[in-house]
């Protein structure tokens, strides 16, 4: 049984090489409530950064990135691919979303 509103962490490696995320696969909607990112994509970057809770990604200067939608937004195709499945965000949902920008 799960305890309401627990965290439920899954660290991924990311197919881009030798990166990885820790995300919440249970994030909570009162976590994406307010969230007013402009559009649709933006909005998705911006959940996706609310569910992840550390990663392996450094700035030029060797600490650590900040998780931002904007840096989410950096991510390659292939990393989105895999952390959208983690959510348990699918191919129609996010082809949905697309079809009301």
């Amino acid at each position: 049984m799960s305890v309401l509103g627990a965290p439920k962490l899954r660290k991924i490696t990311l197919p881009s090489g030798d990166d990885w995320i820790e995300v919440n696969i249970a994030l909570p909607a009162k976590d994406m409530m307010g969230i007013d990112a402009g559009t649709d994509e933006e909005k998705s970057f911006a959940i996706i950064a609310a569910a992840i809770k550390d990663w392996s990604f450094t700035k030029a200067d060797g600490t650590k990135a900040d998780i931002t939608a904007e840096n989410v937004s950096l991510l390659s195709t292939a990393d989105m691919i895999v952390i959208n499945q983690a959510l348990g965000f699918t191919s129609e949902m996010m082809a949905a979303t697309q079809k009301k920008s």
